[in-house]
């Protein structure tokens, strides 16, 4: 029978930062390895304890995954179609803003990506942060800026398109304004 929470997988590991149900906890820990954390760290954080805990050299390809990712088709579909992309890494979405990276709701390594060096200190170096606009940079685009730099390459199942981009700009430019007020208020 297919597994209801990831039928693509061979191991799945759930790092949990919120305050779970014994149901909860109980279901998860049936379909998973469940890991239970302190909420700090952002997302990043969480990913680093759920590779840590992982032997990575077991698996031809491994995806973090966060709580913002729904999905919208099968994910056999997903990973089918990006299976014939050369790519050593790959997300559901690459963005220019900032610099161009792989979104990191949803990234998938590759072998070349697993075993390269710079993808094992990325994650061994890895510390915590706690202002949103810090992970984005230093992590989100930073772990795809130093892939690339070590000769890697991306792909992306969706193409942003220039509407998307002007979208995420406007975004971006109300969520500082809202981060500025803030700041003058404080």
């Amino acid at each position: 029978p297919r597994d209801p929470i990831s039928p693509e997988r061979n191991e799945l590991v759930v790092v949990s930062t919120s305050e779970l149900t014994d149901e909860a906890r109980r279901f998860l820990s049936g379909h998973s390895r469940l890991v239970e954390r302190d909420n700090t760290g952002y997302d990043f954080f969480s990913y680093k304890t759920g590779l840590d805990g992982s032997d990575l050299d077991r698996f031809d390809e491994v995806t973090i995954t966060n709580d913002s990712y729904v999905a919208v088709t099968d994910p056999s579909r997903v990973y089918a179609a990006m299976a014939a992309r050369e790519a050593d890494f790959w997300g559901l979405t690459e963005t220019d803003r900032v610099k161009h990276h792989v979104q990191s709701f949803f990234v998938t390594f590759r072998r070349p990506a697993l075993e390269s060096e710079t993808f094992r200190a990325f994650w061994a170096d890895l510390e915590v942060l706690d202002q949103r606009s810090q992970v984005i940079r230093r992590y989100e685009v930073g772990l795809s800026r130093k892939l690339y730099r070590a000769g890697l390459r991306s792909a992306a199942y969706f193409t942003e398109t220039d509407r998307d981009r002007e979208v995420g700009l406007a975004a971006a430019r109300l969520e500082d304004g809202e981060q500025r007020a803030s700041f003058e208020r404080d």
